[in-house]
């Protein structure tokens, strides 16, 4: 099979020198997931690196085969990260079984390039891929050791990953002058494409610069030339002083970047970031960096000193980003290449409002931690006037994703998607502030269905699964393995759902013991104790989420938007022992689950919102608190006092 497929690529690419035979990242990708026939081969005594090398030969020989049955020179490529990089070490085990005619890739990212010449030294030519590995969101990287990181390397990623290794290449060459570099090939790797779209060429251009130019030259010497060498060609500057203006641009936009990025290792305000070692960019939501926010505001409404920092260079960006943007436009009869001056300016135009959204932050939790000690009626205008400017940067950030959206069709790599939720969560959260003074509540106008203290179980109102225990005002579940063997309570009456009011379940929650499924509230089948699979809010592992089935495709945003019973949102890291106020907003096409920290004023934002999650209609439900397990597993739950109620 894979012959034929090599026979179908070279006689399309009825030219290439070369064919790649793969062979990267197998010990990493695999981590013992084997399938039937090589889990019998590695019991039967032979290693990872034996099946590597077994395959890699026969693929090899397929190559040699083809060469000669096309009757043109052809050879094998190979990645070498396995015997430089990965695998069980730097080792270099088995690499005499490699023949010496094979070109090896080498990629690496950031420093040290010493596998290199450890592949020439043992005989083989070499093509180099360094990556714009770009870590922000805005513009290639320029300068990604400003500001330091916590993970050294990646000071040396971005556009400072590309010069290093061809400079590493050349050195090889002279040491190892038999063999030969065959230069490098920027890679844009992963999603890290998508945030540096308006400027990725930079890296690509670089790239070939450094190759056919003097690769012996250090970046830092010639980079500002460079930047401004590209950009008059990349737009087709038609002046000097338009091609000197772009060049300034670029240089602004990068340390309005890196204050961008000073700013998220204190609000961990950057969202959507994937395939990064940088602890700082990881399991970051904007609803988090509110919460950040209000850790640093005192009760008087005062930032501390950091926060007043953020908030100062903030304020200072969102001028000189948007005068860049407005620069950049400025352009637009100076050059030839108008479409891409456009992504240049949407990367102006989303550093700026990344900055307005920092300001936005701290002003509301300003104005909800000085809230309780003004009167009523300015409480609401603070809020009225907040919520307008939430709504502003809602929809300026809608027409950003209109922008970038159509780059990709699946995922949300940008994490605008994301991002959006979580504003339209914020909006409407001091919307309802600005509207009722409160958040609402049975005492605002509600009808309360159901109310258990939990002080004994009434079997009129429940049925039991498993051996639940009441003890001091809570039901205290514990899930006994397997699934099926449920422990806890499901509620014998059924409750209507109406297309519009929503039905509210509150409940508090302490996870004592966290499994791949507990702890789980969730529907349940009319006269039976099955779920009924239109939605579930569970605890996995150390976090919260929500699942809905639907028939259709739900769109980005969401974990899983896809259709069928799927995972659509996940919670930050909760703490095992915490309680938590949740708090369920069910209607016939939708759940929305909030969660706030026991004893969290209600004026403050929820720790997560999931917005209104769609599901296939259901017309009623009966419900189930429970924990439940596959075989081996443990879950344990403590619920508080539950509240069924509606608005009428």
């Amino acid at each position: 099979f894979i012959k034929g497929l090599y026979r179908d690529l070279l006689m399309l690419f009825d030219d290439s020198p070369l064919i790649g035979i793969g062979c990267s990242e197998i010990d990493m990708q695999w981590q013992g997931r084997y399938c039937p026939k090589c889990q019998a081969r590695v019991a039967a005594g032979e290693t990872v690196r034996d099946l590597l090398l077994g395959h890699a030969e026969k693929c090899i020989k397929a190559v040699n085969e083809l060469s000669a049955e096309l009757g043109r020179p052809i050879r094998p490529l190979m990645w070498g990260d396995e015997f430089y990089m990965y695998g069980p070490g730097r080792d270099w085990v088995g690499m005499e079984r490699i023949p010496r005619d094979v070109v090896m890739g080498y990629w690496k990212y950031w420093p040290d390039y010493a596998g290199l010449g450890g592949l020439m030294g043992r005989g083989y030519d070499v093509l180099g891929v360094p990556a714009m590995y770009n870590h922000t969101f805005y513009l290639a990287d320029l300068s990604p050791g400003d500001p330091p990181k916590s993970w050294p390397s990646m000071e040396q990623t971005g556009v400072r990953n590309i010069s290093p290794l061809i400079q590493a290449g050349a050195e090889s060459q002279r040491s190892h002058p038999a063999q030969e570099f065959w230069g490098s090939a920027a890679a844009s790797f992963s999603k890290h494409r998508l945030r540096a779209f308006d400027s990725i060429w930079y890296g690509f251009v670089l790239n070939g610069h450094c190759t056919w130019s003097t690769p012996e030259r250090p970046l830092e010497g010639y980079q500002d030339d460079f930047t401004r060498a590209f950009v008059r060609h990349y737009y087709d500057a038609r002046t000097r002083s338009a091609a000197d203006t772009l060049a300034d641009v670029y240089g602004r936009l990068d340390r309005c970047k890196s204050q961008l990025e000073l700013a998220n290792q204190t609000l961990h305000d950057v969202v959507g970031v994937y395939d990064t070692q940088e602890a700082g960019y990881q399991g970051n939501t904007l609803l988090g960096a509110c919460r950040e926010c209000r850790k640093r505001i005192g009760a008087q409404g005062d930032p501390d000193e950091t926060l007043a920092r953020i908030r100062e260079a903030a304020v200072g960006i969102v001028k000189e980003a948007s005068g860049l943007r407005d620069l950049v436009d400025a352009q637009r009869r100076e050059v030839g290449r108008v479409e891409e001056l456009a992504d240049l300016w949407l990367a102006a135009e989303k550093i700026a409002a990344h900055a307005e959204r920092e300001v936005l932050l701290i002003d509301t939790q300003t104005t909800l931690a000085l809230a309780p000690s003004w009167p009523a009626d300015r409480a609401r205008r603070e809020m009225t006037t907040e919520a307008r400017r939430w709504k502003f940067h809602r929809k300026r950030m809608e027409r950003i994703l209109r922008r970038t959206s159509p780059l990709y069709s699946v995922g949300d790599p940008c994490g605008f998607a994301a991002l959006l939720r979580d504003l339209v969560t914020i909006e409407a959260h001091v919307s309802e502030l600005a509207k009722s003074g409160m958040a609402m509540s049975p005492e605002n106008g509600g009808k309360v269905l159901l109310e258990e203290r939990f002080q004994s179980l009434d079997p009129v109102r429940w049925k039991t699964l498993g051996s639940p225990q009441v003890a001091n005002g809570q039901l205290e579940t514990r899930a006994p393995g397997g699934w099926g063997h449920y422990c806890g309570i499901v509620s014998r009456e059924e409750f209507s759902l109406e297309e519009e009011r929503p039905l509210v379940v509150e409940f508090d929650l302490t996870p004592l013991e966290m499994g791949v499924d507990s702890q789980l509230f969730t529907s349940a089948t009319e006269g039976g104790d099955d779920v009924s699979y239109r939605f579930a809010f569970y605890g996995p592992t150390d976090r919260f989420g929500v699942f809905t089935r639907s028939a259709t495709d739900l769109g980005n945003g969401w974990v899983d938007g896809s259709a069928g019973w799927r995972l659509r949102a996940l919670s930050p890291t909760i703490e095992l022992s915490s309680t938590y106020h949740v708090r369920a907003s069910i209607t016939r096409k939708s759940l929305r689950i909030t969660v706030r920290q026991a004893g969290e004023s209600v004026l403050q934002l929820p720790f997560w919102d999931t917005g209104m999650v769609p599901m296939d209609e259901l017309h009623s439900t009966r419900m189930l608190w429970c924990d439940v397990e596959p075989e081996g597993k443990k879950g344990a739950s403590r619920w508080g006092p539950i509240t069924v109620w509606r608005f009428e």
